[in-house]
């Protein structure tokens, strides 16, 4: 019974403080970027919980919502509280392009983000398979760290010589990825 009571007061001390000041931040995973390489958005809420995620137009990207993520830390008996909207940022041309600020509205108080923007440069040489290596993939990551749960995108790329014949897969079907916590998706 004690451990439940404890339980208790440490999880009302954690709400308690929890409801500090709210702040509001977006993030680029990087500013500068070239067309074969997605950026990752991240949008954080300190302080305060929104279950919807903001929606991102920018003109010339294509913003796609990845995942939520929520995180709660107690530092010497002062709990914060966050949640983190994760997007991936895809541009279809070069230039630079200016990610609005968001309106965020958290328990009835409305919150902007700051404006961000992302330099989109022409693409890498591509590499190519040769003869001695007539084909080969990488795994791209945009994160060098994740948390244990964290939604994370992954994009996988294979490169062939011109003299295989490939089968793709069917129309639709994407390659099977066994695994626990995995999804894939177009």
């Amino acid at each position: 019974m004690k451990n439940v009571v404890y339980f208790f007061l440490f999880w009302l001390t954690c709400i308690g403080a929890a409801r500090g000041e709210t702040t509001v931040s977006a993030d680029l995973s990087a500013t500068t970027t070239d067309l074969d390489h997605p950026v990752r958005l991240e949008i954080r809420i300190d302080g305060g919980r929104l279950t919807k995620p903001p929606e991102v137009v920018a003109n010339g990207l294509t913003v796609s919502f990845v995942g939520t993520s929520s995180r709660m830390q107690m530092l010497n008996l002062q709990a914060t509280a966050s949640t983190i909207f994760t997007y991936l940022v895809v541009a279809t041309d070069e230039g630079v392009f200016q990610i609005p600020s968001i309106n965020i509205d958290v328990g009835g108080k409305e919150y902007r983000t700051a404006a961000l923007t992302l330099k989109v440069v022409a693409k890498t040489p591509s590499r190519t398979a040769t003869a001695s290596r007539p084909y080969f993939g990488e795994l791209i990551i945009p994160k060098d760290a994740a948390f244990v749960g964290e939604q994370l995108p992954m994009e996988m790329r294979f490169y062939f010589n011109q003299r295989i014949t490939f089968q793709p897969y069917p129309q639709g079907q994407f390659p099977m990825i066994d695994g626990e916590s995995f999804v894939t998706k177009k």
